[in-house]
């Protein structure tokens, strides 16, 4: 428990119940099992942490080198920045509940499993949180599987999996991978082989004409009720100088009128001027049809040639998600494009024969 005048007075109180799972989780790892490993057997328990969220590969790495359960308190100086805070450790009040030979024996197998990430893994993975569990809907993220043969050197297999099972385990998700080069593979194709459709720029170019035309409808229509309402003020300011020529209104009610439908109309030419520069700042998103052809020509080829990096950045400035199906036939996943794509969806190839494939607007 802290100290709220003395951070060195602090003292931490040991639940039994969960001094036992720690113990657990240290004697596990000292028999061999991983972050991940230990994390999905909690889960799979039915263990949860203090905050009742289910344990992950980084919850499992914090306990184990947490110094409160050998009987130290870690707090920081109330000076300075948090990134300047000297940072102290003292004996506390509490009983330890890891003995030092254990703390010991994890700490020193700790750094074995903090080593950089092999070369080998260095690979970029452009679909990452692109791709959408089919069970779950959470982003998918990279995945490697080593295998060991004999006679022939050991492989490395690259996958994309669940990132909620990849934290939490079945516990949380299913167990579904996805090969990485299948499926970047063939949202390669299909994005490229949807570009290069004859009729695709002639669709964009009316979606495109449509999509102007509802977003500025009822900004002209408001134009038009504006100059209307405007049209009225010079009739009204007369019809007040009418009434307190003919006694009807005093000089002080006359004033008040006034005022008012000046204020009326510097409100309607405010927002006139902003509307009108609303519109022209759509119309200046229409772009000829031989320029929009250009740019979609050289996004395909893009695609298909675009070193990783390139591809990667280009995939998330045109698609939102990409939703797989049950199965996992990735002949059947749906590209859903974002601004990019004018929040286009391409559905899957109409046939084997290699028909490109067809789009549709995004519902909501």
């Amino acid at each position: 428990m802290p100290d709220p005048t003395n951070p060195a007075l602090s003292y931490t109180e040991i639940v039994p119940e969960e001094a036992e799972l720690v113990r657990y989780i240290f004697q596990s790892y000292v028999d061999g099992q991983g972050y991940r490993s230990i994390a999905h057997r909690l889960n799979r328990e039915g263990f949860a942490t203090k905050r009742g969220k289910a344990f992950s590969p980084a919850t499992i790495r914090s306990i184990l080198t947490n110094r409160n359960y050998i009987g130290l308190i870690t707090y920081s100086s109330q000076e300075g920045t948090a990134k300047s805070r000297s940072r102290s450790i003292v004996t506390g009040t509490h009983e330890p509940i890891i003995e030092m030979e254990l703390w010991n024996q994890v700490q020193e197998l700790l750094p074995a499993g903090s080593k950089p990430v092999d070369t080998l893994h260095a690979r970029l993975f452009p679909l990452s949180g692109l791709l959408k569990c089919p069970s779950c809907g959470k982003g998918m993220i990279p995945s490697h599987v080593h295998r060991k043969r004999k006679s022939i050197s050991s492989t490395i297999s690259h996958y994309y999996i669940c990132s909620d099972y990849a934290s939490h385990g079945s516990a949380a998700c299913r167990a579904y991978h996805i090969r990485a080069d299948e499926v970047e593979q063939r949202v390669g194709n299909r994005l490229a082989l949807f570009l290069s459709n004859p009729i695709l720029i002639e669709k964009l170019m009316v979606k495109v004409q449509k999509k102007y035309e509802n977003e500025v409808a009822p900004l002209r229509e408001r134009l038009k009720r504006i100059a209307g309402e405007e049209s009225t003020l010079p009739k009204r300011k007369l019809r007040c100088y009418e009434l307190f020529e003919e006694n009807h209104i005093a000089a002080t009610e006359l004033k008040q009128k006034l005022e008012d439908i000046k204020r009326e109309a510097e409100k309607l030419q405010m927002e006139r001027a902003e509307l009108e520069r609303t519109v022209s700042g759509f119309s200046k998103q229409i772009y000829p049809l031989e320029q929009v052809r250009q740019a979609v020509e050289n996004l395909e080829a893009i695609i298909r040639n675009a070193a990783p990096p390139q591809k990667m950045a280009l995939y998330r400035s045109l698609i939102q998600s990409i939703t797989i199906p049950p199965d996992r036939d990735m002949r059947q996943a749906v590209i859903h494009g974002n601004a990019g794509l004018f929040h286009l969806s391409i559905s899957p190839l109409s046939n084997e024969g290699g028909e490109p494939p067809e789009w549709k607007k995004q519902s909501g």
